[in-house]
């Protein structure tokens, strides 16, 4: 396994247009997740915090990375059905849902060449990587994407879309 140095930090701000903070982060590693609450909607602070919570339970051990994207797809999946059972509470059924949320997650993962990271993200937020080349954005743009990335390694050739989920 090889050894990773990893120093990170995390800052989030509300802001001049909100009253209410709509975004989350976790920096628990192997986990890392920015939430971006979807602003203008009822419950975008709401759906941020219980994505995060959410993959903050993924724990802290390494995994594989098949076993890892499952995880992480499987967390995204709850999330869905809490926010569909959210918004249901606050009276909202159908297209009508307004808690939503855009997610990017960097997770540590246990490669057979070592030590990489496993990166999704769901919606418009971005994945950016500083590598030799300088910063790179390393996930498509499609809404749920995973791929793999060394650390410290040149971005991801191989992506994979799976789903979108609304």
């Amino acid at each position: 396994m090889t050894a990773v140095d990893l120093q990170h930090g995390s800052a989030t701000d509300v802001g001049h247009v909100r009253a209410v903070n709509e975004d989350s982060f976790l920096t628990a590693p192997p986990v890392f997740v920015v939430a971006d609450g979807m602003g203008g909607h009822a419950g975008g602070d709401v759906a941020s915090a219980m994505v995060v919570a959410e993959l903050g339970k993924l724990g802290d051990a390494l995994l594989e990375p098949r076993a890892a994207a499952r995880s992480v797809l499987a967390a995204l999946e709850r999330c869905q059905v809490r926010l569909r059972e959210y918004a249901e509470g606050q009276g909202h059924r159908g297209p009508s849902i307004h808690a939503g949320t855009t997610v990017v997650v960097a997770m540590l993962v246990r490669g057979e060449d070592g030590t990489r990271w496993l990166l999704a993200n769901l919606g418009d937020s971005r994945v950016y990587g500083l590598g030799p080349g300088g910063w790179t954005r390393s996930a498509s743009t499609t809404p749920w994407s995973r791929s793999s990335w060394t650390p410290g390694g040149s971005p991801p050739s191989r992506r994979s879309t799976t789903r979108s989920v609304t």
